[in-house]
């Protein structure tokens, strides 16, 4: 169910030379100022993959992925104002739960920074 309402919201991207992301479906001509950076966390849930976040940003709900350690710093950032920072990480890539050794590159969040 998590992972569903992730898909909704945000495809996987992949980065590709000459700074263009690739979605499960097409290539597009974005770069990571397309992911939000300045945002209010409204929700931080640990998933199989990844820890899945909701933020606010200029009035737009959006989820984003993150490393596991981000789920960790719930006190800290809930409903706060922060700063998001990317990096591109290997993220499993599999059909069931157990490992099957296929990745996919993903940006995720791995540092935030509270804004007051």
């Amino acid at each position: 169910m998590l992972i569903q309402k992730f898909l909704k919201l945000s495809l996987p991207l992949v980065l590709l030379a000459g700074g263009f992301v690739s979605t499960a479906s097409s290539t597009v001509a974005q770069t990571t100022k397309a992911l939000p950076r300045i945002v209010t966390v409204k929700s931080m849930e640990q998933g199989d993959l990844m820890c899945y976040l909701t933020v606010v940003e200029a009035k737009v709900e959006r989820s984003v992925g993150a490393t596991f350690e981000i789920c960790e710093q719930k006190k800290q950032f809930l409903n706060k104002k922060v700063r998001l920072s990317y990096q591109l990480r290997n993220v499993d890539d599999c059909q069931s739960i157990g490992p099957c050794g296929k990745t996919r590159k993903e940006w995720l969040v791995v540092r935030m920074a509270r804004i007051k």
